[in-house]
């Protein structure tokens, strides 16, 4: 059940297996502060005594932010299963569908969101060939 908890409530889980770059978590913020209701869709996970097992850059967003309270869900499972989903959470199984990307997203979104997707270059167009007039004599072969 998701509960909005007071941040000061929570702690970040010091064994977190990821990082964030700073780049990458300035654009956490951006889409947090536009849109902190969307947290409520994934919320952060703890155990009882508010270690944070799922969500600990989006808490430090949080908290840069100033919010007061965040949504969590609170863990009953074994400390091995907390763990387990830890990284499960913070791994990253299948791919992207880029046909799917390419045609129903806008670009701008998805660069917001951080979706590594790469559109591809535009063809190049092809040279034009040389014209040849009358006159003109080629060096090498003399027609």
């Amino acid at each position: 059940m998701i509960q909005q908890v007071p941040v000061t409530e929570l702690k970040p889980n010091e064994r977190n297996p990821r990082y964030i770059r700073k780049k990458e978590f300035e654009k956490l913020k951006k889409s947090l502060k536009a849109k902190p209701h969307l947290l409520n869709l994934n919320p952060i996970k703890a155990t009882p005594d508010g270690t944070i097992i799922a969500g600990n850059q989006r808490f430090r967003a949080a908290l840069e932010l100033g919010l007061k309270e965040v949504p969590v869900i609170y863990s009953e499972y074994s400390e091995e299963d907390n763990e387990y989903f830890s990284l499960l959470d913070n791994s990253h199984f299948g791919e992207w569908d880029t046909d799917i990307l390419a045609n129903e997203f806008e670009p701008i979104v998805l660069e917001n969101l951080n979706i590594p997707f790469f559109f591809p270059e535009p063809p190049e167009k092809d040279e034009p060939k040389p014209l040849k007039l009358d006159n003109d004599v080629c060096e090498l072969c003399g027609k």
